[in-house]
């Protein structure tokens, strides 16, 4: 699908889903729980991915890359625009490293994938990129009170893939979804709805091969010349 195609499809999304129905959210719903209850069955998974933050004319745009190895062990490369960091989670401890300030941070955390991000947003405000992809049980978590519409299936780049939608006062959310028998999420746009300037995030994901990944792959290993910092207790 074009960038065009989809941003039609993005503008028309606030009256398309003003005729939402019930049959319609429930849909949206199966199709949703199906990809995440196919990665909770993951135990190890990697992929790449390319962020863009568009604020009016702006654009900011990172790649990342992210493995995991559940139930305890997570890395993420961000390369990009704005940061430039590796963070890793490995036995209850998660290390960020800044390539640019050549200075890492390692805190206490749970030992659990899930453990450690709600701990890290909770008390630190840490916003781990698609974290969506990354918790167990997603599907258990999804709002009910939100509006949601089912576009079929569509094809994205030569793959075939369920297109569906949902919206709260806040924001619009847009997955693309393989339609084969690996229901893998392949794009994500979040449109903020309270923001000005027509701002939005997209996301496009591609799947690799779990064998890519190493156990060395989660061990931090200090750079020469870097510095550690402690945030307060």
């Amino acid at each position: 699908m074009s960038r065009l195609k989809k941003t039609l499809l993005i503008v028309g999304l606030g009256l398309l889903l003003g005729s939402a129905n019930l049959l319609a959210q429930s849909s949206v719903v199966d199709i949703v729980k199906k990809a995440y209850d196919y990665l909770d069955h993951q135990d190890k998974y990697v992929f790449d991915a390319v962020n863009i933050d568009h604020v009016g004319k702006d654009t900011i745009k990172h790649q990342v890359t992210v493995e995991v190895d559940r139930p305890d062990k997570l890395r993420i490369d961000v390369r990009g625009d704005v940061r430039n960091r590796t963070t890793y989670l490995n036995n209850g401890v998660y290390t960020i490293y800044d390539y640019d300030k050549k200075m890492y941070v390692n805190i206490k955390v749970p030992n659990s994938i899930d453990g450690a991000l709600d701990k890290l947003y909770e008390k630190y405000r840490v916003v781990i990129p698609l974290a969506q992809l990354l918790y167990k049980n997603m599907g258990k978590r999804m709002k009910k009170n939100f509006k949601s519409k089912n576009f079929g299936v569509v094809d994205l780049n030569g793959e075939k893939c369920n297109y569906i939608a949902f919206s709260d006062r806040y924001k619009e959310v847009h997955v693309w979804i393989s339609a084969s028998n690996k229901p893998l999420i392949k794009h994500i746009v979040v449109k903020d709805k309270v923001k000005r300037n027509n701002t939005y995030k997209e996301a496009t994901i591609v799947w690799r091969d779990a064998k890519s990944i190493s156990s060395s792959d989660f061990i931090f290993k200090k750079p020469n010349n870097s510095i550690e910092v402690f945030l307060d207790k």
